[in-house]
């Protein structure tokens, strides 16, 4: 059930550095080592229910050659919906819908793209009308073709349509692709991928776009200039990667990360590439942004390896305040990639984008954490990074051919720790994908690992004439709660080049965890007002002060990306899986402005919230303040159509508003204004708006306010 807090944000803004704590779940993870061991001989288990909840889609007659894999509620019912992008296939909405006995399954929707090379994606609401629309990057290192914008039309003009329909607005946003000096009309490139950000503050999305790495003849100049789109906040946008200092370094990228690394709530950014050095951008709060790439390494690190990096992540792996970040090395699988102490191999240096090795002036005394393999750099408060990935456990098996390309982290396994999920495979061939879960152990900072692989290392179940080999070739992996059953559950995305025969098409995978004990959780779901923050609130930051139950604290840390890794997202529910005994003591909201919100009450383990950023409407009530006998109750029938009931009792005689509202905020029509005696009273609202017109299916809310009280609950009209 999803309850609303509306807050009134306190115009104190975040400070720049925050108290550092250190949280070690020795005791959670001791457990949970066991747990991991002896899985296999107990409970704890993985199924792939791609195929019976039709997420393993073969609509069209076949599989398809899988790259993007965008989690999003499109059609806001309160379940996941995906955007499936496929090079040389159908690229297209697959959306989550009622089966039978009360479980969820998937069906195709609205095809965007047929034959054309779309490769990365991302959801976010460019046009903050409360859903969420649809950025689609394409080429790859396939070939080369313009970048796609799709408005949601499920708002219109501020109007519910009930319609899941996508429009392409992409010549009128202006963001088809690179505009060169002196020509009128945009270029096609190859874009492997983009991340969505507020990088200036103003409250409306931007889209940073990766890749640009080959295939421009002519353009030379422009290979390997990725481009940074302003929101202009009327429906277009303005490159703007020159002139905020992210042009001056042209390189061949496939992911980047926009992380907050410094708590000065500007959010920075990681920019992953292939063939050269990786670079870590502070933003400066000015629009422009600075290499801190050697700066922010500490002494014998390198942030700028590992080299051939496909894509990264960040989380608060060690729930200490601070973002973390992890760094996917690709893999090599030609002998490309020469070793450590050989002078030809370094573009970069270590510490330094320079054409030479390491020197007495740039010491690198750990260097030999970057010879193969991925990086774990623990955020040491926003001063420096410490690479942690080999003590970590997870390189363990690392694998030199063939390497990552879709990956993903988060906690799966109740100890607020973000796990691992790697992809692999290459254009010949598939290969055996990695798990990691973290034991709640940590060292030096550092969490420890597992490998979980042989959990999720097992053939797709297929239907008749689908038969394809295994291993398969994973390109995107998102974290998603489909049936919203508390449990997380791993959907990936599989399949091979577009120019390669039909047997690269591939079975995607829908990861069903069991871990053998009852869920315990809590969602968050934050909504700007589209002014100070957007509606899809891309950036927030949000914390739970937890009590265990010996009486000891924890905090846990989550922040909402999007494009939470290489051709992923996750969604915009930021959820919380939680030990069990567990009580939620505070909940605190780091708004992407800054601004600071704090709730300390109706934070009930196994719920889903909404909070709403609001300076108007007034904060979540105290219970302790309301009248003994008021009373909401839940609005009967429901799901209802044509009309429904809503009971509610006074103690007092008092002022009553009663108004219905979309899940994103928007007042739809009031239905009590005025005050009323205490007692019973029955409110009926008959599914019309304020003008008489009759609203779209979907979610709603009602809202009770009195001079003392306030109550918000969910409803869903059904027709």
């Amino acid at each position: 059930m999803w309850e609303v807090f509306f807050l009134l944000v306190e115009e104190t803004p975040m400070p720049r550095i925050l108290a550092r704590t250190l949280t070690l779940l020795l005791i959670a993870g001791t457990t949970f080592l066991a747990i991991c061991e002896t899985a296999q001989s107990q409970s704890f288990s993985v199924t792939d229910v791609a195929l019976s909840t039709g997420f393993q889609d073969t609509t069209f007659g076949h599989y398809k050659r899988g790259r993007a894999c965008i989690a999003a509620d499109f059609d806001l019912d309160g379940f996941i919906d995906f955007y499936m992008g496929n090079p040389g296939d159908e690229s297209y909405i697959l959306r989550n819908v009622p089966g039978g006995g009360g479980t969820r399954g998937f069906v195709q929707g609205q095809v965007l793209v047929t034959g054309e090379l779309t490769w990365g994606g991302v959801a976010f609401d460019y046009d903050n009308d409360g859903d969420y629309d649809l950025f689609v990057a394409c080429g790859g290192n396939e070939g080369i073709g313009f970048n796609y914008l799709f408005r949601n039309d499920w708002i219109l003009n501020g109007q519910p349509t009930g319609q899941l329909i996508f429009t392409d607005v992409t010549d009128e946003a202006g963001v088809a692709g690179i505009v060169p000096d002196g020509e009128d009309d945009p270029i096609r490139t190859s874009s492997g991928n983009a991340v969505i950000a507020d990088y200036d503050r103003d409250g409306d999305d931007d889209i940073f776009v990766n890749g640009n790495f080959k295939f421009l003849p002519g353009h030379e100049e422009l290979e390997g200039r990725n481009t940074l789109w302003r929101n202009n906040s009327d429906g277009t946008f303005t490159d703007v990667t020159v002139a905020s200092g992210l042009g001056e370094y042209r390189a061949a990228t496939r992911h980047s990360t926009f992380f907050d690394f410094d708590n000065d709530s500007d959010p920075d950014l990681y920019e992953n590439v292939f063939n050269g050095c990786n670079v870590l951008w502070r933003n400066n709060g000015d629009g422009t942004f600075s290499d801190v790439t050697a700066l922010m390494s500490a002494p014998g690190e390198d942030l700028s390896e590992p080299l051939r990096s496909f894509a990264s992540a960040s989380a608060d792996f060690n729930n200490d305040g601070w973002e973390d970040l992890i760094v996917f090395m690709r893999g090599v699988d030609d002998g490309s990639l020469r070793p450590v102490n050989d002078p030809e191999r370094y573009d970069c240096g270590c510490n330094e984008c320079t054409t030479a090795p390491p020197t007495e002036a740039v010491t690198c005394d750990n260097i030999e954490n970057y010879a193969e393999g991925h990086a774990l750099f623990i955020n040491r408060g926003g001063t420096q990074f410490k690479n942690a990935g080999h003590a970590a456990g997870l390189n363990a098996d690392y694998l030199s051919t063939n390497g990552v390309m879709g990956c993903q982290i988060g906690d799966l396994n109740f100890d607020g720790i973000a796990d691992v999920y790697v992809g692999n495979g290459g254009p010949d061939s598939g290969e055996h994908d990695r798990f990691y879960l973290s034991t709640g152990a940590f060292e030096n900072d550092a969490p420890q690992y597992l490998n979980a692989t042989s959990y999720i290392d097992f053939p797709a179940e297929t239907p008749s004439g689908y038969e394809v080999s295994y291993p398969y070739r994973t390109h995107g992996v998102a974290l998603v709660d489909f049936d919203n059953d508390g449990s997380i559950e791993i959907a990936v995305s599989n399949g091979g080049p577009a120019a390669r025969p039909d047997s690269v098409r591939e079975p995607d995978r829908l990861f069903k965890l069991d871990p053998g004990r009852d869920i315990s959780y809590f969602k968050v779901r934050p909504v700007g007002n589209g002014q100070a923050v957007s509606m899809d609130a891309i950036g927030t930051r949000v914390s739970l002060r937890l009590r265990d139950d010996q009486g000891d604290e924890q905090t846990h840390y989550k922040t909402l990306f999007a494009g939470s890794s290489f051709n992923a997202q996750n969604g915009f529910v930021l959820h919380f899986l939680l030990a069990a005994g567990d009580s939620i003591e505070e909940m605190t909201v780091v708004w992407p402005n800054g601004m600071v919100s704090t709730v300390t009450e109706g934070l009930d383990v196994n719920t889903s919230i909404v909070v709403f950023y609001d300076e108007v409407v007034t904060g979540v009530q105290n219970p302790d303040l309301q009248p003994e006998a008021f009373r909401v109750e839940q609005n009967y029938p429901n799901p209802f159509n044509p009309s429904t009931v809503i009971e509610y009792s006074l103690g007092v005689a008092e002022h009553v508003t009663l108004k219905i509202y979309t899940m994103v905020g928007e007042e739809v029509t009031t239905l009590v204004d005025g005050i009323q005696d205490a007692g019973l009273k029955f409110a009926t609202w008959d599914g019309r708006d304020s003008k008489g017109n009759q609203v779209a299916t979907g979610m709603y809310m009602y809202r009770i306010k009195t001079s003392s009280s306030v109550e918000v609950r969910k409803m869903i009209l059904m027709k």
